[in-house]
């Protein structure tokens, strides 16, 4: 994933886009962080279940559910932030970003390709 600061300097922010842009991706840290510390907690309840618990299936179903939720989160929270960030740029920006976002994926889907 292209970090923000790497989007911001390719981008050519203004400075007034720059404290926007910060501040989107600083009010969505904190909400980030409970979320990935809530998919630990449950992905460490997930590996502890014993195969042979007579709750097993009842467990893995409501930690799957769990999961599914937090990942739900998350993907909301990325459009959200994504869609405050376009809202800042100008219309040559917003295709910049989207070319960066384009070429980004290639690159991670070849590197993924790699290591198979």
């Amino acid at each position: 994933m292209i970090s923000p600061q790497q989007m911001a300097e390719q981008l050519h922010l203004t400075q007034a886009q720059r404290r926007q842009f910060k501040q989107i991706h600083r009010s969505s840290h904190h909400k980030m962080a409970e979320i990935r510390r809530a998919e630990r907690k449950e992905m460490a309840a997930l590996h502890k279940l014993r195969p042979n618990s007579p709750a097993y299936d009842r467990e893995t179903t409501r930690l799957a559910r769990a999961l599914g939720d937090l990942r739900a989160q998350e993907l909301i929270e990325r459009s959200s932030v994504r869609a405050k960030v376009y809202a800042i740029l100008t219309p040559e920006q917003r295709e910049q970003a989207r070319a960066l976002r384009r070429q980004h994926h290639r690159h991670a889907g070849a590197m993924r390709d790699c290591v198979r």
